[in-house]
């Protein structure tokens, strides 16, 4: 399985954009039996390559909260 974030999806159907968030199916033209084509963009060495990386939860606490009350009981 591929997983691409929003952010880095290029969608196009018939060699338009579709980029409008705020449009509908409808208003984009896009029927069924049409082919959308998706384009990601490249992953960076400096930024998290997987949707899984950004939903990683630590489970120690930061450093900088040590002593204070923002620790979960």
């Amino acid at each position: 399985m591929y997983s691409v974030l929003p952010m880095d999806q290029n969608l196009s159907l018939d060699g338009r954009s579709l980029n409008n968030v705020e449009a509908t199916l409808q208003d984009l033209r896009v029927y069924p039996q049409c082919v959308i084509f998706l384009r990601a963009d490249e992953p960076t060495t400096q930024a998290p390559t997987t949707v899984d990386d950004y939903l990683t939860v630590p489970t120690t606490p930061e450093e900088g909260f040590k002593g204070t009350n923002l620790l979960g009981r």
